[in-house]
């Protein structure tokens, strides 16, 4: 047989040759089990509302367990044993409008130390302000949840390193 070619009357290996025994399924009349159709696969989608986990994390914060922040330092572990002795971390803070004034810039609330952790990845030369020596006091950054501009005072940038360094 040269290129495909067979003698007149000879046998061929086409789709008239039958099925091949070892490839259709009992009771099928010749289909090959590769060539059957099966329905495409639906790409999976987050079902709409609110998650479990979101639903905790926010009866976390009614309780005081977690802060607004993503990487809570005080939240509780997903692998955390359950009678785990949790420490409850009351004192939050908030970025400020402008310097001397009590109105927050936004609804979030932090822990200090999650505060300074979060504006140090946002700023890396954060720690570089805080120590200059200058006329301004007030420290500028934006929200680490909502990234809307925000501030505090030196002073209490300093006080949050201080309490981040013993965590």
């Amino acid at each position: 047989m040269l290129f495909g070619l067979t003698p007149l009357g000879g046998a061929t290996a086409g789709p008239a040759a039958g099925p091949n025994p070892g490839t259709t399924a009992p009771g099928t009349t010749g289909v090959n089990r590769t060539e059957r159709s099966r329905a495409p696969r639906k790409k999976w989608i987050a079902p709409e509302g609110t998650s479990l986990r979101s639903v905790i994390e926010s009866k976390e914060r009614q309780v005081g367990l977690r802060c607004d922040d993503v990487s809570c330092l005080y939240g509780p572990e997903d692998g955390d044993e359950e009678n785990a002795d949790v420490k409850i971390r009351t004192e939050r803070t908030c970025l400020r409008k402008n310097p001397g004034s009590a109105e927050p810039s936004c609804m979030h609330t932090y822990h200090p130390e999650c505060l300074l952790v979060a504006s140090r990845v946002a700023d890396i030369g954060l720690d570089r302000e805080m120590d200059s020596d200058g006329p301004d006091e007030w420290l500028e950054v934006g929200c680490p949840f909502c990234r809307v501009h925000g501030g505090q005072e030196k002073r209490e940038w300093r006080n949050h390193r201080e309490l981040a360094s013993r965590v």
